[in-house]
């Protein structure tokens, strides 16, 4: 009862600042403080009109917000404040400055009711982030797709958009005509036009920044609170390119998204030679453009692609992520972590944790290896016969347990030198083991526990790999 009585007094406290400020605004318009009240405004759900609230009315609002999130976890996880604020101003401008209905207990409890049911119905839709992301073009697509992710050439996707820039100007220039109004002020048309090449300057800069990029990612998110929500779509997007990652492991495919850093887009160096600079520089945008590339990539849609591409919505649900996709996702994060490392101990490190964190089920020091190259052996001993890959994980291992715990320098030239070794063991297992993950999925009981996990890894691994189970022969792409 105390919530739906804040209720109710917040919102008589609005009408009445908008009943008072009406009365300002007619006989004594000097006394309002427009750098603080008159940035607050009630607009119509039409946009035809609006009504000066001031500060005191809009904290109200976000107050009557804040208790219908918590009341409500039905939407409490997916809509932002900023939605649940908007939603109950356009509901009460509707009930009590359009019908003109007097506040009561009961209107008050029914218009927060409909808040509600209205964000629950219309409002929990999607959001759509935009990153721009570095990896090479190519001549023959524009578009493709990975899971829930998008990648768009930055061209198009500009060109695609160059209406909605437009919309956006004459938005911004309406605002500003509109604010001018209800402060009295009339503007002449130097003003005007002031103002239109004030707005025009964030579309603009817009495209200069994403011009540096060849690719935009994009990614429809629930309606998340709104840092939230770009938090878990940059996830999202990281986890596709590691699909990318590994599908194209070489060093010389530069694969990464941009952090926001205005000076990251032009990158330079200086060097000193015998007296003579010499200066770099480097423009991401200028990556060498490939053929065919995103073709190659496409042709494993039907299984592997496919796969990749389920596992990442996951990341963007509220609901846990169950134990076993998490496992693969944390092996496939840290791969991708390797994929970006700068120094070579790094890298080493991290992916001797995406073979960890996908192949042991065991908690003991000495399982660990054992169980690590036992069954990475598994995944990898179909390709060239000549190779021990028991041996040659296991030395990949024991030397990032060198480097961790400082038996060897993290700059030895051994750590260099396995970098290579390293990325194709681990890329392999998890192209594989995308595959066996899927084989996991329809084992009772797989999902979550991790008892089970290991005890198809103890019985099944070695008989799926060597065709026994299903009459096939799974080989290393």
């Amino acid at each position: 009862m105390a919530r739906q009585n804040k209720n109710l007094q917040d919102f008589e406290f609005i009408y009445s600042e908008i009943i008072r400020f009406i009365d300002l605004l007619k006989n004594d318009r000097k006394s309002i403080d427009y750098k603080s009240d008159g940035l607050y405004f009630l607009q119509s759900p039409d946009g035809a009109g609006h009504f000066l609230i001031g500060y005191a009315a809009k904290k109200r609002f976000s107050a009557i917000a804040g208790r219908i999130l918590n009341a409500n976890p039905s939407i409490k996880d997916r809509a932002s404040k900023k939605l649940v604020v908007s939603t109950a101003e356009h509901i009460f401008y509707e009930e009590i400055i359009k019908r003109g209905r007097s506040l009561t207990a009961s209107l008050s409890d029914k218009m927060v009711s409909r808040v509600v049911k209205h964000i629950e119905k219309n409002k929990l839709r999607t959001i759509t982030q935009f990153f721009p992301c570095i990896f090479p073009t190519d001549k023959d697509s524009g578009r493709f797709n990975i899971g829930p992710v998008r990648f768009t050439k930055t061209s198009i996707l500009l060109e695609e958009r160059e209406a909605q820039f437009k919309e956006y100007i004459k938005k911004s220039q309406k605002n500003y005509i509109e604010r001018a109004k209800l402060s009295g002020k009339t503007l002449d048309q130097e003003q005007k036009e002031k103002n239109r090449k004030f707005v025009k300057i964030f579309p603009r800069e817009l495209r200069d920044y994403y011009s540096n990029y060849p690719w935009i990612a994009s990614i429809e998110m629930a309606n998340f609170d709104e840092t939230r929500s770009r938090e878990v779509a940059s996830i999202c997007v990281q986890a596709a390119l590691n699909v990318i990652r590994l599908y194209f492991p070489s060093d010389r495919i530069k694969i990464y998204m941009a952090s926001g850093s205005a000076f990251e887009s032009k990158p330079a160096a200086m060097v000193e030679e015998n007296g003579s600079i010499d200066i770099v520089l480097s423009r991401p945008g200028l990556l060498r453009e490939s053929a065919g590339w995103i073709a190659t990539l496409e042709q494993k849609e039907n299984y592997w692609l496919k796969l990749a591409g389920a596992l990442i919505p996951f990341l963007s649900s509220a609901a846990p992520v169950p134990l076993l996709y998490q496992r693969y996702i944390n092996a496939l994060w840290w791969y991708g972590e390797a994929m970006v490392s700068k120094p070579p101990y790094l890298r080493i490190i991290s992916l001797s944790n995406a073979l960890e964190a996908f192949l042991c089920t065991s908690s003991r020091g000495k399982d660990i290896v054992k169980q690590i190259s036992a069954r990475a052996n598994a995944f990898l001993q179909y390709g060239e016969t000549d190779i021990d890959w028991v041996k040659e994980t296991k030395e990949f291992y024991d030397l990032r347990s060198d480097l961790v715990h400082g038996r060897i320098p993290a700059f030895d030239k051994k750590v260099q030198q396995k970098i290579e070794r390293g990325i194709e063991i681990v890329q392999r297992v998890l192209i594989d083991g995308l595959i066996w993950t899927k084989y996991l999925d329809s084992q009772e009981g797989c999902r979550d526990s991790l008892p089970r996990i290991h005890e198809e890894f103890e019985s099944n691994l070695v008989r799926l790999y060597s065709g026994e189970l299903f009459g096939i022969k799974v080989v290393a792409q």
